[in-house]
């Protein structure tokens, strides 16, 4: 086209031949077909697992490691009114497992690390503790004269002629049950410092006490969340496990996360707080507040709302079951000076009668009142 002076106007397009734009959307559609074909074939293969396998890095091929070493499992929690979820259930707790850094709320402090004091107080008062406790593990023979059966008295043989014809004797041997103790203790954030080293000691204090005692099995857990899930270890177990472990352990236990309670306790029912026939039981919780263990709704999952009455009604229901089973409980919240408030009321919900309300600074009574409940028949 020419400008009104008859020059040509250059519009700064690219000259096209009349067919360009039919080649060009040739290729188009070729492309988009190579695209949709990929798409399909990828699928396809997905379908048939022909999944592509990437390497792990480093230190995730630790983290699965050490989880698939310590017999991690998942075990449903919860019900209709709270949500349920799925528990982490660790039955060991190992070197590999701290080191593998899968948990915020397991590693050792490079300083200044409390719990190192805090056990070694512990295996002191313990100590002292197991003293006491050693009667356990004595048998005692009780002497019945004058019976008309078993053995013999010498001592009564001159007593027949005068017509007494009760000249036996019986031995009854005496001795305490084997028992067997779960000790479970919340490693919530909110139990960061004085709290969970106080815990610490007290349960250390019983562990060396029962070991001393020698017909009592001890099994301590802690319980936190993370990433969504509640999570429970045992970091103790006398069946199998030496003191020294908990000395060279237990410096990289931290507080962290909310409180899962119950939960952990339902997680546990069925392989570590079943009663035993014919042995005593007996189940210790250690916490600092009321259950929190909250998860917002994904979808085509429901919310997990493990708090306020759900959650206080759900902890009793899991309390009621371990009495069924012949488990006797205590539990004891732990406070600060704060004071307790609606706390206190939530506890004593959850646990009734088997509620106690102490200071973490006299975590000792708590050990010594256990001593009088396994020394009683």
């Amino acid at each position: 086209d020419a400008g009104g002076n008859g020059t040509e106007v250059d519009t700064g397009d690219a000259e096209m031949k009349p067919d360009d734009n039919a080649q060009a959307g040739e290729e188009l559609n070729d492309r988009v077909k190579k695209q949709v074909q990929n798409i399909f074939q990828k699928s396809q293969d997905f379908l048939d697992g022909k999944t592509q396998k990437t390497k792990l890095t480093k230190s995730d091929k630790q983290i699965v490691d050490a989880l698939s070493n310590s017999n991690s499992e998942l075990v449903e929690a919860g019900d209709t009114k709270t949500g349920k979820t799925p528990v982490v259930v660790i039955p060991d707790l190992t070197q590999e497992l701290i080191d593998s850094r899968a948990f915020s709320f397991l590693y050792h402090y490079t300083y200044g690390n409390d719990k190192a004091d805090a056990i070694n107080e512990g295996l002191r008062l313990g100590a002292m503790l197991g003293k006491k406790l050693k009667v356990r593990g004595e048998e005692k023979d009780l002497v019945f004269t004058r019976q008309n059966t078993g053995k013999i008295n010498k001592r009564l043989i001159s007593e027949l002629g005068f017509g007494n014809s009760n000249v036996f004797s019986q031995i009854v041997k005496e001795k305490y049950n084997r028992a067997n103790l779960h000790l479970s203790i919340d490693a919530s954030g909110s139990m960061s410092g004085g709290k969970l080293t106080k815990a610490m000691t007290s349960a250390v204090a019983m562990v060396k006490a029962c070991e001393m005692a020698g017909n009592i099995n001890v099994v301590v857990s802690f319980r936190w969340t993370s990433k969504d899930k509640p999570v429970v270890i045992i970091c103790y177990d006398s069946r199998k496990d030496k003191i020294n472990k908990i000395k060279k352990l237990w410096t990289a236990i931290n507080a962290g996360g909310t409180t899962p309670e119950s939960l952990c306790y339902e997680a546990l029912m069925k392989k570590w707080l079943g009663g035993v026939n014919g042995e005593d039981n007996y189940f210790i919780n250690y916490s600092d507040g009321a259950p929190y263990f909250c998860v917002n709704g994904k979808k085509g999952k429901e919310d997990v709302w493990y708090s306020g009455d759900r959650a206080n009604e759900h902890a009793r229901r899991m309390v009621k079951m371990m009495k069924n089973n012949g488990i006797k409980i205590m539990s004891y919240f732990i406070s600060d000076s704060s004071g307790y408030g609606s706390e206190k009321d939530n506890f004593s919900q959850m646990y009734g009668k088997d509620a106690s309300f102490i200071d973490p600074t006299n975590m000792m009574n708590v050990a010594r009142t256990m001593n009088n409940k396994f020394l009683q028949k």
